[in-house]
């Protein structure tokens, strides 16, 4: 993969991510911990995402696999 691609899919990632820590946790450092989980979510998961029959094209899977991440993480530091 091109470092472009890398990088997109590390900003796209975070900036999904931090969106969605402000949303769901509120105040503190949530958005934090969500824009690097949706980082590292949206790199793996592009990955994994476009190696399956669940292909959605690069950018759709950079932002589904980093919203499903950083959904997640944000349920977890609610609890």
């Amino acid at each position: 993969m091109d470092p472009n691609s890398m990088v997109f899919m590390v900003v796209v990632g975070g900036a999904i991510g931090a969106v969605l820590g402000v949303i769901l946790t509120g105040d503190g450092f949530g958005w934090l911990l969500n824009a690097i989980a949706g980082a590292l979510g949206a790199v793996l998961g592009a990955h994994i995402l476009g190696t399956s029959q669940i292909d959605m094209g690069p950018i759709m899977n950079v932002m589904m696999a980093a919203a499903g991440v950083s959904i997640t993480t944000a349920m977890m530091l609610r609890t």
